[in-house]
C-alpha cells in the first residue's frame, strides 16, 4: 500500500512528511465507510487501523518488529525508522522482499 498524509488544502497526497500522516491506501480493506467510494475514480480508500501492507522504495528488508517511518525522498512509501525519525507503525509480519505488514493503531 502507499502511505497517505492530509494536507491544508484537505486533500490526500503520498506521504512526504508534509501533512498529516492519516493511513495506507488499501487494496483489500474489509471494511469501507461511507457508501460506494470504492467505485468513484476520485475517491481512495484509506486504511486508518489495522494490518496493512506497506513497502519501502528500494531492496530494503523489514524486520519483525522495526519501527516504520514515511521515506520522505521517496512519496509513499515506508522505510525502516532511524532513531531521528518519526515511527508510524511497527512491522508485525515481514513479507518477500520490500514489503511488510503493519500494525496501524
Amino acid at each position: 500500500g502507499v502511505l497517505v498524509e492530509v494536507r491544508e488544502d484537505g486533500k490526500v497526497y503520498k506521504a512526504e512528511g508534509q501533512g498529516v500522516f492519516c493511513g495506507v491506501i488499501s487494496d483489500s480493506p474489509a471494511i469501507v465507510g461511507n457508501g460506494r467510494l470504492s467505485e468513484d475514480p476520485d475517491k481512495v480508500i484509506v486504511g486508518l487501523m489495522g494490518q496493512l501492507e506497506i513497502k519501502s522504495f528500494n531492496s530494503q528488508e523489514f524486520r519483525f518488529g522495526d519501527g516504520v517511518a514515511i521515506d520522505a525522498a521517496h512519496p509513499g512509501f515506508a522505510k525502516r525508522a532511524g532513531s531521528d525519525d518519526i515511527k508510524i507503525a511497527r512491522v508485525i509480519k515481514v513479507l518477500s522482499g520490500n514489503r511488510a505488514v503493519i500494525l496501524l493503531k
